[in-house]
């Protein structure tokens, strides 16, 4: 009979076989020390018992922590457990996300060398007819292959020809450059001319609205080509905000034309006029900062 010792609560007992637990405590057989063995011994090993645990924890947490997940709007890929809600670049909600596994962009190469080495019948003799019937047969398969011409015609994408000029020379970016940097122009030759009373300064800003106005059309039809080719349409709270933010720019700058050509002072001329002017060149400025924000995040995706 050996005699054990209960670390926990220094019960002391006598046992033929490596006991399970403590009969006083019930504490674990780590915690039980033989008698010989130091009770450093012991806790040494409890503490063994501890630390493969909390490892064993740690790398089921951090196999979850490596999970990566891509937006299928945006295309931003997110670590971590689960995927977010919204998407940070986009704002499209979790549903959007998909788990990215290894070796995901290899998958169309691997799906082809398998179908590379898939068996083809051997031919082990037999007459001439037999031989044609089995080459008929081959020649009848590989014709019910998919033709990749055939699923590109399938998959092809938002306005055709139009639309891939309008991605391959990169003609919404273009076209939003003019009110995001004709905009600022505008507002401080007109701020100048209103402070210093001069007159060829407001003109130029009244003809820099002018060419905002001209250019908005553009804006809108190219960003609306690039938003259903490039993001598939999907009506995130980010391409809302975008859509509205375009719709103030045109709006407050064809009010601001307008009101100009009636009122070719009210920019010069003291009273509420003029205010009323400013206020709608501040919207204007303001919307086309925030959509070229949100333009600059699907970009960098931050």
């Amino acid at each position: 009979m050996k005699k054990w010792k209960c670390s926990v609560c220094g019960y002391a007992f006598e046992s033929g076989d490596q006991p399970e637990k403590c009969p006083a405590c019930g504490a674990a057989a780590a915690k039980l020390s033989a008698s010989g063995q130091s009770a450093d011994a012991g806790r040494e090993a409890v503490q063994k018992v501890q630390q493969e645990a909390e490892d064993q924890s740690a790398t089921t947490d951090g196999d979850a922590a490596e999970k990566k997940w891509r937006c299928t709007v945006c295309n931003y890929i997110h670590t971590g457990p689960e995927p977010p809600d919204p998407c940070p670049v986009c704002g499209a909600d979790s549903s959007y996300f998909v788990e990215v596994t290894e070796g995901e962009e290899d998958d169309e190469s691997t799906t082809g060398q398998q179908q590379e080495k898939q068996p083809q019948p051997v031919s082990s003799g037999g007459s001439a007819e037999e031989k044609q019937k089995s080459q008929a047969e081959q020649d009848d398969t590989s014709s019910k292959k998919p033709d990749k011409s055939d699923t590109k015609k399938k998959e092809a994408k938002p306005f055709g020809a139009l639309g891939a000029l309008v991605m391959h020379f990169h003609l919404h970016p273009i076209s939003v450059h003019i009110p995001n940097g004709v905009l600022p122009v505008a507002g401080l030759f007109l701020l100048l001319a209103m402070l210093i009373g001069y007159t060829p300064l407001e003109t130029a800003s009244f003809f820099n609205f002018i060419v905002v106005l001209l250019a908005m059309p553009l804006v809108f039809a190219t960003g609306f080509i690039a938003w259903q080719r490039k993001f598939n349409g999907a009506l995130t709270s980010l391409f809302k905000t975008k859509l509205i933010c375009t719709g103030v720019v045109t709006g407050s700058v064809a009010l601001l034309v307008i009101y100009r050509l009636v009122d070719p002072t009210v920019a010069l001329t003291e009273g509420s006029g003029r205010w009323v002017y400013l206020i709608l060149v501040g919207v204007a400025l303001v919307a086309a900062t925030i959509a070229g924000s949100l333009g600059g995040r699907l970009v960098f995706r931050k």
